[in-house]
């Protein structure tokens, strides 16, 4: 699609779509599909994250193609999906994954969620909030993200699940 619309590449949706691609290959055990997730994860990598600053690591809400930064904000989501894109690389070995998870969900913590009744939705560059409602679609972003994270053994001190 040509324009300012077709060269929008979101980081949160490379990661999003990562994720599926490498869950759809756990339960298929095709790897095929994980090809996909990982040149998309390598992408989202190289140009989709902030290099510096107070966000450092933190995905963009957009890039060009070419990895120059589209919107330079960051929006919540966006962190969940890398987190979750993290916890299953390290449950594959990856070395270093555990760390960008925890490291993105610390993150979390400190600019999107303290200090606010619930959350906020989207930062500036210097971690200004830009957006502040809590959008309740935001729920299963942040809860899948929490329980892959979980799921993977990242967070300190969780015991584990209730039992159902």
């Amino acid at each position: 699609m040509a324009g300012l619309t077709g060269d929008r590449r979101e980081p949160g949706h490379q990661y999003e779509w990562a994720w599926l691609l490498g869950r759809e290959a756990s339960f298929s055990g095709d790897q095929s599909s994980w090809v996909t997730g990982r040149r998309m994860v390598r992408f989202a990598e190289s140009f989709g994250r902030a290099p510096c600053g107070i966000l450092e690591g933190a995905a963009y809400d957009a890039v060009f193609p070419d990895g120059r930064v589209m919107d330079g904000s960051f929006l919540l989501w966006p962190q969940t999906e890398a987190i979750k894109v993290y916890a299953m690389r390290h449950m594959a070995g990856d070395a270093g994954a555990g760390e960008q998870a925890r490291g993105l969900l610390c993150a979390m913590f400190r600019h999107w969620f303290a200090d606010h009744a619930v959350w906020v939705n989207r930062l500036d560059k210097t971690g200004a909030v830009v957006w502040p409602e809590a959008l309740t679609r935001l729920f299963y972003h942040v809860l899948l993200a929490l329980t892959e994270g979980a799921r993977a053994g990242l967070w300190p001190g969780f015991t584990g699940f209730p039992d159902a």
